[in-house]
């Protein structure tokens, strides 16, 4: 007869709390980026604070301008900036987990210390975040006309937040108001932007000329979005699969090593290495 295999109940329950905790610790974000000054140097011992509606946590930049969180919940956070002798800077992101955040870039203006300028001056940051997560929710469940008008309200508070026209532009394209999502895009393009907005501006454009069936014009967006950040491989996937659907193989069979090489870890890189042994393995 099997005898049962005892475990100790200290050990139990030790396991049970280490898997409890690195559950916990998987279920956090971590997002970095960098403060600079106008021309481009690193600003040494910023202040910098994430807050959401339930916790706020705070990070000093390091002799490069880096600094850096761990421990944040997914969803909408509010970064602000500060530095003696610079004009402090605020920027709504919406954190994820389990994935890679893009790097934040913050540029502080030399000027006064209070806060004369910032997308979220005056506001109640909380009332934005919560009006925010309102919006994404819709959209994700296909409440796009709610989305819209969240969104609109979100601009008409606070219309420095580049990232909502971002959002909204996307909703109104889910909607197939290509027109709409295009003017949206369009107004983030009088501002100047960081590469990590300019590239998606032009890959959302080329989503809309693909959309609407002008395929020529899509590719040359989605061509401008790669050269935007050359080491983004969602543009070149799409290359690819536009150049698969119109039968180039060879194209496609470029872009997507393209896609391969240019981030290779990344979840269009591995659709791409599914694609690519297709049009190998097809005669």
């Amino acid at each position: 007869m099997q005898q049962a295999l005892r475990v100790p109940l200290k050990l139990l329950v030790i396991t049970l709390w280490y898997s409890v905790l690195t559950i916990s610790t998987l279920a956090q974000a971590r997002i970095v980026g960098t403060v600079l000054n106008e021309t481009e140097e690193p600003i040494q011992g910023a202040t910098v604070t994430a807050e959401n509606t339930a916790r706020s946590f705070t990070s000093t930049t390091d002799e490069k301008g880096f600094f850096g969180f761990i421990t944040l919940n997914g969803g909408p956070w509010a970064f602000t900036v500060q530095s003696p002798g610079f004009t402090p800077s605020q920027q709504l992101v919406r954190v994820r987990e389990y994935v890679r955040n893009r790097p934040l870039k913050f540029m502080l203006a030399r000027g006064a210390a209070g806060f004369g300028i910032g997308a979220l001056t005056g506001l109640e940051i909380g009332d934005v975040q919560e009006k925010l997560q309102a919006a994404e929710s819709a959209e994700m469940e296909h409440r796009y006309e709610d989305a819209i008008h969240l969104y609109q309200e979100i601009i008409e508070i606070a219309p420095a937040l580049t990232m909502v026209n971002l959002k909204l532009g996307h909703a109104y394209f889910q909607n197939e108001s290509y027109e709409e999502a295009q003017m949206a895009y369009q107004m983030i393009l009088g501002n100047d932007l960081d590469s990590s907005i300019a590239r998606e501006v032009y890959y959302n454009f080329g989503d809309i000329r693909l959309a609407v069936g002008i395929t020529e014009e899509a590719q040359g967006w989605y061509w401008k979005a790669h050269n935007t950040d050359l080491a983004w491989s969602k543009p070149l996937l799409k290359l690819g699969r536009v150049a698969l659907a119109g039968e180039d193989r060879e194209s496609a069979r470029m872009f997507l090593e393209m896609a391969i090489t240019s981030e290779p870890n990344s979840t269009e890189s591995a659709e791409a290495k599914l694609l690519l042994e297709q049009v190998t393995q097809s005669p």
